[in-house]
């Protein structure tokens, strides 16, 4: 009769406990270890503090058949078999077409986006210059010589974007070999701020129709005549003021 009581007892302990653990809020595994602090290591899923076992509706004493997929979980394996064992990775599907042998069997982001760095979510991929993002990969995959700064993709420090290309290449400086089909071709003029280099029919960059190489930069003609007239205005103000100097 004791042992029939215990085990009401304890059961009734267990229904108790799952029913509180169940409710544990979490952010990530980390949180659900450090407050239950079981072998078996639930994980955080869909914010709340999971067995490891996808079968398993809150958390529960994992058993030792849970841990082994544990791992799916956390990110060091994505193994699949049906797309409910990727639903850890938001956005994520099994691959299981024979057309995506490199991806069969895995849980993976569709074509357009990307996964994220804690492989935790799928990211869109950039196709433009200033699109939004949250990680550089978003840019690096779609734009390749970028990064996510502030939020946005931007080119590389002496990178540009190619237009016909949708994508951000090296610059390329006056007298470098070139090609026209690559736009490589790059510097920025003042004082419209466009681009004043062009690929030769020699195939080097040289500086386009109203440019002129000085001071080892192409710049607008324009702008160089009237930096050149400001130029002798301040010499002959300075020359004035020099001879009154010298008159007194």
């Amino acid at each position: 009769m004791k042992s029939v009581i215990c085990v009401v007892f304890l059961f009734a302990l267990s229904i108790r406990a799952d029913t509180y653990l169940s409710a544990i809020p979490c952010r990530n595994d980390e949180g659900c270890n450090i407050i239950l602090a079981q072998p078996s290591r639930p994980i955080c899923l869909n914010g709340i503090c999971m067995c490891p076992n996808i079968t398993t509706k809150m958390y529960q004493h994992c058993s030792n058949k849970d841990i082994v997929v544990s791992a799916r979980f956390n990110g060091e394996d994505r193994r699949c078999s049906i797309d409910m064992d990727c639903r850890h990775i938001i956005g994520a599907k099994c691959f299981k077409s024979d057309k995506d042998i490199e991806k069969l069997g895995t849980c993976d982001c569709q074509n357009h986006m990307v996964m994220s760095d804690n492989n935790q979510h799928c990211l869109q991929i950039a196709n433009e210059v200033m699109d939004k993002c949250n990680e550089t990969i978003q840019c690096t995959m779609g734009l390749k010589g970028a990064e996510c700064n502030e939020g946005i993709c931007r080119c590389w420090a002496d990178y540009h974007y190619a237009y016909t290309k949708k994508r951000c290449i090296p610059n390329k400086a006056y007298g470098e070999t070139c090609t026209h089909e690559e736009e490589s071709c790059y510097q920025l003029a003042a004082p419209a701020n466009v681009n004043a280099l062009g690929c030769s029919d020699k195939n080097v960059c040289t500086c386009r129709k109203n440019f002129r190489f000085v001071g080892g930069l192409c710049q607008a003609s324009g702008y160089v005549a009237s930096a050149t007239r400001t130029v002798i205005q301040l010499l002959l103000v300075a020359a004035t003021a020099i001879f009154a100097i010298l008159m007194f």
